[in-house]
């Protein structure tokens, strides 16, 4: 690795804005105040399968629902989201041409359905409803020219899904690697063209692959 190339790894609670807003800084600090990208993509499983709801006898009053997911999946993303529209637009060099980055990464989830699984859904559709508030030249393109972007993954082979991954695959279900979303990601951040767009990752099948005219419009 060449000395120009250089990793730093901040731990942060995603659900607290304090946390969020200490990592930007740190970040800030180790990168003489430049900030080229942000994906916001925290993400945990859901907390309501079906024995939520079947666990308790009629007659017991029924039990406070988790919010972890909606912590993490939303609120988190919400707050990165917000600041890095502040840094991104405020962290530049002045003769600088790469346009900011922001790229959500929601999920499939967001647009269709899952049974037992409405916090997790809520949150991926509440991705899509901060990205879409944000997006396009009457959005943060207005600020600095920020391009967001997002990306929608299907299942994909990681420890989220490692239960019931053998599961999906006897049903003919398909299963996406790692790798597909990244090269999705890095298409959305690396191309001046692209912007306000989403793409799924469907059925190992990258759309972003395409041409920017085939990239799918939400």
């Amino acid at each position: 690795m060449s000395a120009s190339c250089r990793v730093k790894f901040v731990q942060v609670d995603t659900t607290s804005w304090e946390s969020q807003f200490a990592a930007f800084k740190m970040t800030l600090a180790w990168s003489s105040s430049r900030l080229d990208i942000v994906v916001p993509s925290a993400g945990v499983s859901g907390m309501l399968g079906k024995e939520f709801f079947t666990s308790a006898s009629p007659t017991d009053d029924p039990p406070k629902p988790p919010t972890l997911t909606l912590d993490v999946n939303l609120t988190g993303v919400y707050y990165s989201a917000l600041l890095a529209v502040h840094y991104l637009n405020h962290a530049r060099v002045a003769d600088d041409t790469f346009k900011p980055q922001l790229c959500f990464i929601s999920s499939l989830a967001g647009y269709g359905e899952m049974p037992f699984s409405a916090d997790y859904c809520a949150t991926k559709w509440g991705v899509r409803g901060i990205w879409r508030g944000l997006r396009g030249v009457r959005g943060v393109n207005s600020l600095g020219g920020i391009q967001a972007n997002l990306i929608a993954p299907t299942f994909l082979r990681t420890a989220m899904i490692a239960s019931f991954v053998e599961h999906l695959e006897q049903a003919g279900t398909k299963v996406g690697e790692v790798g597909d979303a990244v090269e999705g990601v890095l298409r959305a951040v690396a191309d001046d063209e692209v912007d306000g767009e989403f793409a799924e990752v469907l059925l190992c099948s990258f759309f972003m692959k395409c041409s920017h005219a085939d990239v799918v419009c939400d």
